[in-house]
């Protein structure tokens, strides 16, 4: 098969929708495409041209990798498929990366960013996913200014970053900003019920808004071995948790440098938290007989609800 023609009206072409299509030498993409699932077009190696409808604004980049359209692009070459932008080619970045204007989704994953020192953002900009290979330490971005129309956010290994500024309202990804090591100060977005452990690192102050309901997992892992404080990894001091109900997970385990927490009246669950927060002024087998007391209260009112009331 060396040609297809793909109708208008199609949403999304999923993981390994057209893989391996080897004769295949050029495809367009109809305009209303969202979508490229991971693999959906992995090893098109014989594709020479592609056409990028401006509709795409969800794509996993290991669709292009494999064909001779990547292979032909100069190293450096920024990497615009449809709106989404996918870096640029090897490891050739420029100190300053401006994203352009109509941008949709940012996806640099694996690359090392090496050299790069400012990242600039567009309005309009919906999701953000930077994660740098591991083993990269030239990746000199210090400050960041995420657009509030971002409502997706995956940022991991910007060992230099160190003023973030957040939308209002976001998603974050599992194990965001493992890896930024140096964040000051952090306020989570809104839009996270539940969040599945931070990676704070050196972060002293966080703050949680309104709606988050649960914090299950660890809300310091540091590193343990570039910044290690006393015997624990986090330089958190302190952290509002304003309306949080279930607090679990070692959520504030290794925090040394906690200073106090305030646990609010809305707790109703308190797992292993603050055992090893050793300088924080909060009781934990205090807080639990508070939780269990405050859960028992819920279930002996929830249980009067239930129940049938007695016949006149």
């Amino acid at each position: 098969m060396t040609s297809i023609t793909l109708h208008e009206g199609l949403k999304v072409i999923g993981d390994g929708g057209l893989r391996e299509c080897e004769s295949l030498t050029s495809l367009v993409l109809p305009e209303g495409l969202t979508t490229l699932e991971d693999t959906a077009l992995y090893d098109c190696t014989g594709i020479e041209s592609f056409t990028f409808p401006k509709s795409l604004t969800d794509m996993e980049d290991s669709s292009i990798y494999t064909s001779k359209w990547y292979e032909g692009l100069a190293d450096g070459t920024e990497l615009y498929c449809g709106s989404v932008f996918l870096g640029c080619k090897g490891k050739k970045y420029p100190s300053k990366l401006t994203v352009r204007p109509g941008t949709k989704m940012v996806r640099i994953e694996r690359d090392y960013l090496d050299g790069v020192n400012e990242l600039n953002l567009p309005d309009g900009l919906e999701s953000l996913i930077v994660t740098p290979d591991s083993a990269s330490s030239e990746c000199g971005i210090a400050k960041l200014t995420v657009p509030e129309s971002v409502h997706y956010i995956n940022l991991r290994n910007l060992a230099h970053l160190t003023d973030l500024k957040l939308p209002t309202t976001a998603v974050l990804e599992e194990s965001c900003f493992s890896g930024c090591y140096q964040i000051k100060n952090l306020t989570i977005p809104k839009g996270n019920t539940t969040l599945k452990g931070l990676s704070v690192g050196r972060t002293a102050h966080v703050v949680l808004p309104d709606d988050v309901l649960e914090v299950r997992g660890p809300i310091s892992n540091g590193d343990p071995y570039r910044y290690n404080n006393k015997d624990g990894n986090s330089n958190l001091k302190s952290i509002d948790l304003k309306n949080v109900r279930i607090l679990t997970g070692g959520a504030l385990s290794d925090c040394v440098a906690l200073e106090s927490v305030t646990l609010p009246d809305s707790l109703i669950a308190l797992g292993e938290s603050c055992q090893q927060s050793s300088s924080a002024t909060v009781c934990s087998a205090a807080a639990r007989s508070c939780a269990r007391s405050r859960a028992a209260k819920t279930s002996v009112r929830s249980e009067m609800a239930a129940s049938p009331a007695a016949p006149c």
